[in-house]
């Protein structure tokens, strides 16, 4: 079961104004950052005929994850085909979270077939603990943590305790900024896809 899709910025997009030296903000070493918290990605004008489309995701961020998804495959291929700018730079994500279906709704089933990159640490209504610690902050102490694969997500869910932990620890020290106690949701484990 998938909770839905996500339009989000390509990789080699994201961030890519912001450098380090000479390595993209999202990089390291060969791996970018894929996972769900990324640029914007609305390029262009939306025409009249996509509004009510548009108005779906608009209205999934409401609930205050900060996660904009939709529910039927035929209307994020039409948002990703509004111009060829937007076909270039996005991507269309498979997202699947049992705390995201009970938040957005029931999980659904797609017959498209899905290439799984990995899992991704997420503060619900905040951002991925992964791109703010490990991509943005540079803290490889995490990296002792967990193993990041090709895709800079995690393969398993069963790395997240030692993860958090370490987050944590950071936290205490200034490096990361905290993770926020009155969150609605909390941290969640989202699986994240490609089409």
């Amino acid at each position: 079961m998938i909770t839905g899709y996500v339009i989000a910025r390509k990789p080699m997009y994201d961030g890519s104004d912001v450098m380090i030296g000479r390595n993209s903000l999202l990089r390291i070493e060969d791996k970018y950052y894929h996972g769900i918290d990324r640029l914007s990605w609305v390029d262009a004008e939306i025409p009249e005929n996509l509004l009510s489309i548009y108005a779906d995701p608009k209205a999934s961020e409401q609930d205050l994850t900060g996660i904009k998804v939709l529910k039927k495959y035929d209307e994020a291929i039409a948002l990703l085909s509004l111009n060829d700018e937007v076909a270039l730079k996005n991507e269309v994500l498979v997202i699947a979270s049992d705390k995201l279906n009970q938040i957005k709704g029931p999980g659904m089933v797609t017959q498209q077939t899905i290439r799984w990159l990995g899992y991704d640490v997420v503060l619900l209504g905040g951002w991925s603990l992964i791109r703010h610690a490990i991509f943005e902050n540079r803290q490889m102490s995490l990296l002792e943590m967990v193993d990041l694969n090709s895709f800079g997500l995690l393969d398993n869910v069963e790395e997240v305790a030692g993860f958090l932990k370490e987050y944590d620890r950071l936290a205490d020290l200034d490096k990361v900024d905290p993770l926020l106690k009155n969150s609605s949701y909390g941290v969640d484990c989202i699986r994240v896809g490609v089409l």
